[in-house]
């Protein structure tokens, strides 16, 4: 997959360039979006799985969409690599999808039916995740492979979306995510990919003003569906065309995912179902115990940052081969039992 990476480096100038613009026209498009959201009356009500109170517009995450959006069809003119116009399509169908659920209430199997449907041009046209290495072991995925990359693909779309909750997360946690992929891809020589990575961090950053404690706009659908289907993208990019392995991007992905699976499993054992809305996530679990949300935003980003270092490691196979997401592993669970037990001491 050549062809989907550039190997002349970037100019700095240029990558300052994409950062720089892609902070400002998030930013300010973050503020038209919260007029006009105020304007339609598109706003947040508390409810059994919101943490906050009052009236928040929601849809501020439109603004990191449509920045992703032209930094895509910029890239596409400067560096016409088969992956983009994928990756736009990626980027336009769930931002569409999440808007018109922000704004509409969409019913849950249309909006299966259409990230299921994003999930199956990515198979087809990018690619799919063939195998897994475990302590220097591959095992392949054989005839499942396609189903399981569908899997991830839309998984990690609704991971993204669950664990939007609180003011700060998901805007912190994407700046960090979208900041070490940008790495990486530089470090396989995707110029083109490293500097999408990078407008992504910024375009973050940029919203992160606005929904920063006290939030006064919510990401929203749009924002969240959209970046969980982005980086499961750029995860199989990376993993297809670089040879990283899939174990360093569920590191890096960590506390997303752990929390969401941890969640949903102890859910079930408890007869309880999870389609409905909830506040038993941890990062919910530590507000309701006394934290205020920024807290629990920079201990996110804390611990995202030391699971960024053990995917590195992962990624570029310092020995020893396999370590690095058990030690992830138990990082997050040794978190998950301390608020367990803090939580248990509380009652």
């Amino acid at each position: 997959m050549e062809g989907y990476r550039i190997n002349t480096p970037v100019p700095v100038y240029f990558i300052a360039a994409g950062i720089i613009s892609g902070f400002a026209l998030a930013y300010t498009l973050t503020g038209f979006v919260r007029k006009y959201a105020i304007h339609i009356n598109m706003l947040d009500t508390p409810n059994a799985r919101t943490l906050h109170q009052g009236l928040v517009p929601r849809g501020g995450g439109l603004s990191i969409v449509i920045t992703m959006l032209l930094a895509l069809f910029l890239l596409w003119l400067a560096w016409p690599l088969p992956v983009v116009p994928y990756l736009f399509a990626t980027v336009l169908i769930l931002g569409v999808l999440g808007w018109l659920d922000d704004r509409l209430g969409l019913n849950p199997f249309v909006k299966m039916g259409v990230q299921l449907a994003v999930a199956l041009i990515v198979v087809t046209y990018i690619g799919i995740l063939h195998e897994v290495e475990i302590a220097g072991y591959l095992f392949s995925f054989g005839a499942a492979a396609a189903i399981l990359t569908v899997l991830w693909l839309v998984g990690l779309t609704n991971v993204y979306n669950f664990m939007d909750g609180i003011d700060g997360i998901a805007a912190s946690y994407t700046a960090v995510i979208a900041g070490v992929m940008g790495i990486w891809f530089v470090t396989d020589q995707n110029s083109a990919l490293a500097l999408f990575c990078y407008v992504i961090m910024a375009a973050a950053l940029g919203f992160l003003i606005w929904n920063w404690m006290p939030a006064r706009i919510f990401m929203g659908d749009v924002g969240s569906v959209t970046l969980g289907g982005v980086f499961a993208v750029l995860a199989i990019i990376g993993h297809n065309s670089h040879d990283v392995p899939i174990t360093a991007y569920m590191t890096l992905l960590g506390v997303f995912l752990f929390d969401t699976v941890v969640t949903i499993l102890r859910r079930l054992f408890q007869g309880k179902a999870i389609w409905q809305p909830h506040r038993e996530h941890f990062y919910q679990r530590a507000v309701a115990m006394g934290f205020s949300h920024a807290q629990v935003t920079v201990a996110v980003v804390i611990i995202t940052l030391i699971l960024a270092a053990l995917a590195s490691l992962e990624k570029f196979r310092v020995g020893p081969i396999g370590l690095w997401p058990v030690l992830a592993l138990i990082l997050l669970t040794s978190t998950a039992l301390t608020i367990h037990v803090v939580e248990k001491k509380q009652c």
